[in-house]
């Protein structure tokens, strides 16, 4: 699966400061086109998948909050670690891509945090 070339470029660039500011300030950040269209319906379908019990890996998520037929519709929804299910949501979440991404954003050298 391949990212518009645009995407690629904008998670190649160093995350900016200001960018870091505000993710140290607010806790969060909104990042444009970090995921393809083609990844966010794979996702939604991998989650829809997972609430229903379904987990492609054959391993059980660490906690499952909401259970399809059981739960309240209303009710918030939560898997823990869902990436040991689906291999789809391990795919995304553990990708090299998001990594470095997030590396960038918090100020951390792979697993090392940088020094302020």
């Amino acid at each position: 699966m391949r990212l518009p070339v645009r995407s690629w470029f904008l998670l190649l660039l160093p995350v900016v400061p200001a960018l870091r500011s505000k993710y140290e300030r607010d806790g969060f950040v909104k990042v444009r086109n970090v995921l393809s269209k083609r990844e966010c319906e794979e996702i939604r379908t991998a989650f829809a998948a997972l609430f229903s019990g379904d987990f492609d890996s054959g391993v059980y998520p660490d906690e499952w909050h909401w259970r399809q037929g059981i739960s309240r519709e209303d009710a918030v929804r939560e898997i823990v670690n869902s990436w040991k299910s689906s291999d789809v949501v391990a795919r995304v979440a553990l990708s090299e891509r998001i990594g470095k991404l997030v590396c960038d954003l918090v100020g951390w050298d792979g697993a090392t945090r940088r020094p302020s």
